[in-house]
């Protein structure tokens, strides 16, 4: 299994604004599961681009570092990683252990048996080949316990993410989904259904209405906190304009809606985007 993570953009030149703006290109179960320990690297994971441990931003090329645990802890800039000095000792651990889990290609952020988030010695295991994290060995062992088909239904969004399906709940019903669900090809990424009713009856939308369904799924793969047009107030679409400041995207629904965005004061346009006024 791998992550097919490929996005393809391209650049939208709007007069009179220093933002950057991008336009997305659209194109065109197994029951058991085998558990073994994370020295046996038997499948290559897609580790996501580090971000800041504390603010969760994109790091600049010259980061602020810290280390913790035995660790190299990176930072947007010197005052988070000053903050990040004066959190106590738990709550350090924790922040440090997402990043450093992320970068060990584990898959979860919180213990699928506690569901507390992990700390930076999490107990971790390989099931199907899939990092999986535990705040300690003993809810490992829990785990290891249950029976396979409770085990598949508590990590089953692990297992799917791990075989580069992009969805947990099905966009038509809302149910959650399970490894082995019927998937469909979109725009590179790959789209499950709960059932091959729910697949067909995606496939006989209008093209319009798909589009919208795939990006409320695809956009927030590239980092869109949205997924209504908060000029518009209609669903982003899978070739929306993205508008990024100080590392927060939002999508704004069709050109003319940047063109709105980029006629307002760059207050409004600050506060709309990292500060999510909309």
């Amino acid at each position: 299994m791998a992550w097919a993570r490929r996005m393809h953009l391209m650049k939208v030149s709007l007069i009179g604004t220093g933002l950057t703006i991008l336009m997305g290109c659209q194109t065109g179960g197994s029951s058991a599961r085998s558990i073994a320990t994370e020295a046996n690297p038997d499948v290559a994971f897609e580790i996501e681009v580090e971000r800041c441990a504390l603010s969760r931003q994109t790091l600049p090329s010259q980061p602020a570092v810290r280390i913790f645990a035995g660790e190299t802890i990176r930072f947007r800039s010197e005052a988070e990683a000053t903050a990040f000095d004066e959190l106590p000792g738990e709550r350090k651990r924790v922040i440090a252990g997402q990043q450093v889990l992320a970068r060990r290609g584990v898959a979860n952020a919180r213990c699928p048996v506690t569901q507390d988030p992990l700390p930076i010695d999490a107990e971790v295991i390989r099931y199907e080949g899939v990092p999986l994290g535990f705040t300690s060995a003993e809810q490992s062992m829990r785990f290891q316990a249950l029976p396979t088909e409770v085990q598949i239904r508590m990590v089953a969004r692990h297992l799917l993410r791990s075989d580069g399906i992009s969805n947990d709940r099905c966009p038509i019903s809302d149910l959650v989904l399970l490894p082995g669900s019927p998937t469909l090809q979109v725009a590179d990424h790959r789209i499950a259904f709960a059932d091959q009713a729910s697949l067909l009856q995606y496939q006989t939308m209008p093209s319009p209405r798909q589009n919208e369904i795939a990006a409320r799924i695809l956009m927030p793969e590239r980092g869109v906190r949205n997924t209504t047009c908060p000029i518009t107030r209609q669903p982003i679409r899978l070739d929306s304009p993205v508008v990024t400041i100080d590392g927060r995207s939002i999508a704004l629904r069709n050109v003319q809606a940047a063109r709105t965005f980029n006629g307002m004061p760059a207050s409004e346009q600050r506060a709309m985007v990292v500060d999510g006024s909309f």
